[in-house]
């Protein structure tokens, strides 16, 4: 979820606006697509924050992690952290998670001043994730970036209200325009600084930026290819590995995103992707809903679909629930309608957990 700002159903509002919806995604109908992609990754992941003290986990010994992630069918696992401290104290995580075959992936949300120049982001983040890095270096490989930094790039981050400068139309984050100009460049120096930092202690690393907007090609051509908010090539660009997508019921149909408040017409943000990032992988690293537990594991089974089905087309390698638990009560949460599969007792699993299992079992990747 946002380090920014809010969390990600609060301000991913492009593609419908923020009432939730239980609508099933389109999904294609391409069978041979659908089987293409190589047997053995590991596809299916959750969300859990192992050490992150702002959210209620249960007091949990690492065996129950990897007995239940075993049980779930899960293959990859994403976590928060935002220095080397936190970083050293995954390592026993990680370790366990290793001899059961369980990759992760960490995302670094440390919150930055996206009035910083470039070369000040570069040198803070290069620091950064170096330091990250060096105890996790036997340990991960992937890597995010910063989480949904694009979204407190948007011009309208301040005031809701605020039109894009050029055309006048509300902002939705499809065009460059929609982009404050310094602010792109701060989130392009800590993206570049942080990705060489980890790169220069883990060489084999593999990382990516985690976007926080339905239309998350626009800043990824930004970014992967040197483009400024004009939609002119006139900066160095980040050789990203990958890129993090989040998708939450609000925005409804990755396929078909929108329409676009500047076109007037419909984006398939996965096809967009595949096009300014020349095709390299997709890790679908949040999806959910925050809705009813029929209609959340009514929702996990239909964009499993989406993404396992689409995953050969748009190269899409990975797709991580949000999440293994709930969210702090202080963001809205009930026993009736939250995130997560299990509740924040650590026991009472959810129908969303039974919807998980039997996908992945009746799913293989």
């Amino acid at each position: 979820m946002a380090t920014a700002s809010v969390g990600a159903t609060r301000i991913l509002t492009a593609c419908g606006g923020g009432a939730q919806s239980t609508a099933s995604p389109v999904v294609t109908t391409d069978a041979a697509a659908a089987t293409r992609a190589s047997p053995g990754r590991p596809f299916y992941g959750i969300n859990a924050h192992f050490t992150d003290n702002s959210m209620p986990n249960p007091t949990w010994p690492l065996s129950t992690y990897v007995n239940t992630f075993t049980d779930l069918g899960v293959k990859m696992v994403r976590t928060n952290i935002s220095d080397a401290i936190g970083a050293s104290s995954l390592v026993p995580f990680f370790q366990l998670f290793a001899a059961s075959g369980i990759a992760p992936l960490v995302v670094i949300d440390q919150g930055i001043d996206l009035t910083n120049s470039y070369a000040a982001n570069y040198s803070a983040s290069y620091s950064l994730g170096q330091s990250i890095a060096r105890p996790l270096r036997a340990h991960c490989i992937y890597f995010e970036c910063s989480n949904e930094f694009d979204f407190a790039c948007r011009v309208d981050f301040q005031n809701r209200a605020t039109v894009n400068p050029v055309d006048g139309k509300p902002v939705d984050g499809s065009i460059p325009t929609d982009y404050v100009p310094a602010a792109i460049e701060a989130m392009r120096g800590w993206t570049a600084g942080m990705q060489a930092g980890i790169k220069s202690a883990i060489p084999r690393a593999r990382c990516g930026y985690a976007s926080g907007v339905a239309f998350s090609n626009v800043v990824a051509d930004m970014l992967f290819n040197g483009k400024d908010t004009t939609g002119a090539i006139t900066q160095t660009p980040i050789p990203l590995d990958f890129i993090g997508v989040h998708w939450y019921s609000s925005e409804y149909d990755i396929l078909a995103a929108g329409p676009s408040t500047h076109t007037n017409q419909p984006v398939n943000v996965l096809q967009q992707l595949n096009a300014v990032m020349s095709s390299k992988p997709i890790i679908v690293s949040e999806f959910g809903t925050w809705d009813t537990q029929a209609n959340q594991a009514q929702y996990l089974t239909n964009q499993f679909d989406v993404w396992r089905t689409n995953r050969s087309q748009y190269n899409i390698v990975a797709a991580l629930f949000y999440a293994l638990f709930p969210n702090p009560v202080n963001e809205g949460e009930t026993p009736e309608v939250n995130w997560g599969l299990i509740e924040a007792d650590g026991t009472i699993r959810k129908e969303a957990y039974a919807a998980y299992k039997n996908y992945t079992a009746t799913h293989p990747v």
